[in-house]
């Protein structure tokens, strides 16, 4: 068989070059998850340079094709990825393969301080100071007053009130444990009658404030004449009066 000359020159021409290519194959793997990252631009490396580049396919596998043997880097880029290098690996005759992982980038975030509200934090954003300030119809005592007159206790608070009859009696079915009941002196024809708590913005039974030691409460609010601000005017309604009880920040 005889071959025609320009055939011969292009094989020639051609040989070295189809022979000193090398495949570089891999796949691109996210580090987070080692699921495989498709779509994602790979970038072979020689001397701060791009000498071939290519896509990964749904699998994360890709292709490129080193000019030549020697030491080669992978650069990889891919949406909502950090781009990633890989340490330089050698490229022999028979090529090379290579698995690449590449990272999500670090998110940084603000620092956030909890600070625990203090005591005349919970006065202010309740609204007490407000109310006092603007005296709408309600009877208000502050600490000050509290630790003036040394109170034991809760009821002995109330008790100084004009207009509220605090009772002290066994609780229902336990006999052994007494409960504070308060309620207003005009509305003593009605016999159930009972003012409403509110502990910090709260609607309570009373027997979650009779046992506070009076050392803890920054102030007291009383209303007994029907002017009860909306947000102690509860649906079961505040006819009989209602007494918010508001305490130091532990």
């Amino acid at each position: 068989m005889k071959f025609s000359p320009l055939l011969i020159a292009a094989a020639i021409l051609l040989g070295p070059a189809i022979a000193s290519a090398q495949p570089v194959q891999g796949r691109l793997i996210a580090r987070e998850t080692d699921e495989p990252v498709r779509g994602a631009t790979v970038h072979l490396m020689a001397d701060s340079q791009s000498v071939a580049q290519a896509r990964t396919d749904s699998a994360g596998a890709f292709v490129l094709q080193a000019p030549h043997a020697g030491n080669y880097w992978l650069l990889g880029t891919a949406p909502g990825f950090q781009a990633s290098e890989t340490d330089a690996f050698a490229v022999g005759p028979g090529g090379a393969r290579v698995k690449f992982m590449i990272g999500r980038p670090m998110i940084g975030l603000d620092t956030v301080t909890a600070v625990a509200p203090g005591a005349e934090d919970r006065l202010w954003y309740g609204g007490f100071h407000q109310r006092r300030s603007e005296n709408q119809g309600g009877r208000f005592i502050t600490r000050e007053q509290i630790e003036r007159q040394r109170y034991g206790q809760v009821q002995d608070i109330l008790r100084q009130v004009p207009g509220l009859e605090v009772q002290i009696g066994p609780r229902p079915n336990f006999s052994d444990s007494r409960l504070m009941r308060v309620r207003l002196r005009q509305a003593l024809s009605f016999r159930d009658c009972w003012s409403i708590f509110y502990l910090n913005g709260m609607r309570v039974e009373p027997e979650s404030v009779q046992n506070l030691n009076p050392t803890e409460i920054e102030g007291i609010e009383i209303y007994t004449n029907g002017a009860v601000p909306a947000q102690f005017n509860s649906s079961m309604g505040a006819a009989c009066g209602v007494i918010a009880i508001w305490t130091k920040a532990r």
